[in-house]
């Protein structure tokens, strides 16, 4: 019941103009913390580095995250600050489908984006759809991250259907270079959220869990506490560190060389899939329910 109430949060999507944003840009503010707040997004769920660029990319889910609905949308987001483009790939558009968009990653000048139960890919130099535009899951009911290590693709399901309820279709899948998709691991996996890859191994934060762990064949190993629950996004640094962030404890934790979680911002409402500019030291974190993205200075 924690989750599913957690969860039916979600689907309450706060107007644009009650955010003090526009079609055309977002209003920023840069409170004494250093932080900056960028608003106009609608249901913002993760933020995605593009390495190289001056810019991020912004999923939409723009309504109920399981509600297929076709109006969801990603967007450009200036690393100063400033939207670029608010619709960039817009579900509204003929030629493009994408209801809730939620993850993303990049791979061979494409972006993967999951949608509900597909994997929609994208262009990245046009963000038009891709050759082959979608990637069905069989049997997925509700794909939420994505991480990539160059080569493979892992995707999340949590295992939920559009009205929150537990579908039993909780996995962790793998699309290898060719776009073909294989279920790693089902289960009780406590409503996979997160997703990351490091030194070729998979680790996992659930949304119904206080605890992340790696994907070890068919099991769940390295169980690690972080003592906090209704986990969503998680980075794993090349220096060690682990980032998580957690609805429970609005806010996002790190641990550096395998030491204690430790929580480094606080104060979000709906902290969802975090991302780190390591070139500009910045951490990013989109205030699903605050239909804002945050930009604070990572030590």
């Amino acid at each position: 019941m924690k989750l599913m109430r957690a969860l039916l949060t979600l689907s309450i999507v706060v107007p644009l103009a009650a955010c003090g944003g526009s079609k055309s840009g977002g209003k920023a503010a840069t409170p004494p913390s250093g932080m900056l707040e960028i608003a106009g997004f609608a249901a913002p769920e993760s933020v995605l580095v593009v390495p190289g660029a001056d810019y991020y990319l912004v999923s939409n889910v723009n309504g109920g995250p399981g509600d297929v609905d076709d109006n969801g949308f990603i967007s450009k987001l200036g690393a100063d600050g400033k939207i670029v483009a608010l619709k960039w790939i817009d579900g509204a558009a003929a030629d493009v489908t994408l209801s809730a968009p939620k993850g993303m990653g990049l791979r061979g000048g494409k972006l993967y984006v999951t949608d509900i139960d597909h994997v929609r890919v994208f262009d990245l130099a046009t963000g038009k759809p891709a050759a082959t535009p979608a990637i069905a899951i069989a049997g997925a009911t509700f794909l939420n991250d994505i991480a990539t290590d160059g080569d493979t693709l892992v995707v999340s399901d949590t295992g939920v259907d559009a009205k929150f309820a537990p579908t039993g279709a909780a996995a962790v899948w793998s699309i290898d270079t060719s776009d073909a998709p294989t279920k790693l691991i089902g289960g009780d996996l406590e409503a996979p959220n997160g997703v990351a890859i490091s030194g070729g191994q998979i680790w996992v934060a659930p949304f119904g869990g206080k605890r992340i762990y790696r994907v070890d064949g068919e099991a769940r190993a390295d169980l690690t506490e972080l003592g906090v629950g209704s986990l969503d996004g998680l980075v794993m640094l090349a220096d060690g560190r682990i980032l998580v962030s957690s609805w429970e404890a609005k806010g996002v934790f790190q641990s550096s060389a395998g030491g204690p979680f430790m929580q480094i911002v606080g104060g979000i409402g709906s902290p969802a899939d975090i991302a780190v500019d390591v070139a500009r030291n910045r951490l990013l974190v989109p205030n699903m329910m605050g239909n804002s993205v945050r930009f604070y200075p990572l030590k």
